[in-house]
């Protein structure tokens, strides 16, 4: 169960950061002050920022259940996996051979650590 708790928090706030900053940055060369009320505005901005208050929320929750020493690492290595899936699956990003060995490792890493408490 916390497994799934750490990957949905990863990838709400993964998902959340990517919309973020590619409709934030979508046609700009940068961002100043007076973008803010605009951006606030954009669904995909609103839908990023309430997916990263959720991550947050569920990172609440996971140290409540666990001790930091086991759920940051699992929170480490989900935010790792969701980046790569992510960036694979929002971005259109390639993923190399090496790229899925180091998930596979990184996953094996999560599921040892979550039995190992």
């Amino acid at each position: 169960m916390r497994l799934i708790i750490g990957l949905s928090l990863y990838v709400s706030a993964n998902v959340g950061g990517l919309m973020l900053s590619g409709h934030a940055l979508k046609g700009r060369s940068g961002l100043s002050m007076k973008d803010l009320p605009d951006l606030a505005e954009q669904p995909a901005v609103l839908a990023g920022g309430l997916l990263y208050v959720i991550s947050f929320l569920l990172w609440l929750y996971l140290l409540s259940l666990d001790a930091v020493t086991v759920v940051y690492p699992l929170a480490i290595g989900c935010a790792y996996t969701g980046s790569i899936l992510c960036s694979f699956l929002v971005l259109n990003e390639s993923i190399t051979a090496v790229k899925v060995l180091g998930l596979l490792l990184v996953g094996a890493g999560i599921v040892l650590v979550s039995i190992a408490r």
